[in-house]
């Protein structure tokens, strides 16, 4: 396993190994230069034989009050992803991956060192199409609740078809 600098990407990156789905952790700590451009790294490649693999961006989040999700991303997410789509080509697809640390088990899509997660997949052609401005200062951009409900799969339905199991 690769360092991880936060508890979403290092739990979700266990689960991705405990249900076996094959992936690449990305350095995150370099800059990679493709088509011209250079971008900041996502996060993982995970391989879907059969299917279009993913280039998966991590964004962790807490669980929002009612009614609200908490799913910003900046411009230069949407900007990176897009580069990479680029320079990745045919058969890979570019998406978000917003995993919520949630207050108890309930509902949650996986356990990881006791603590409960939600893992939804957003594509960056969703995101680019539907998000509105959240904050011009801090340049972020997010999905409406209804969006997000609308257009998000469970991720770990679209990587694995191994059951969920709790991990401690």
């Amino acid at each position: 396993m690769a360092r991880r600098s936060n508890h979403y990407e290092w739990a979700l990156e266990r689960e991705l190994l405990r249900r076996e789905v094959p992936l690449v952790p990305v350095r995150e700590t370099r800059m990679a230069s493709a088509v011209g451009r250079t971008f900041k790294n996502f996060d993982f490649v995970v391989y879907r034989p059969g299917s279009v693999h993913l280039l998966l961006e991590v964004k962790g989040r807490k669980v929002a009050r009612a009614g609200t999700v908490n799913c910003w991303v900046t411009k230069e997410d949407l900007a990176n992803l897009d580069g990479w789509r680029e320079a990745f080509g045919a058969g890979f697809e570019p998406v978000f991956a917003f995993v919520f640390a949630l207050p108890s088990d309930e509902g949650a899509h996986f356990v990881v060192d006791d603590v409960a997660y939600e893992a939804w997949l957003v594509t960056l052609h969703d995101m680019q199409a539907l998000s509105h401005e959240r904050s011009p200062s801090w340049g972020t951009m997010t999905l409406g609740a209804a969006d997000f409900k609308r257009v998000a799969l469970p991720l770990l339905d679209e990587v694995s078809a191994a059951p969920a199991q709790t991990v401690r």
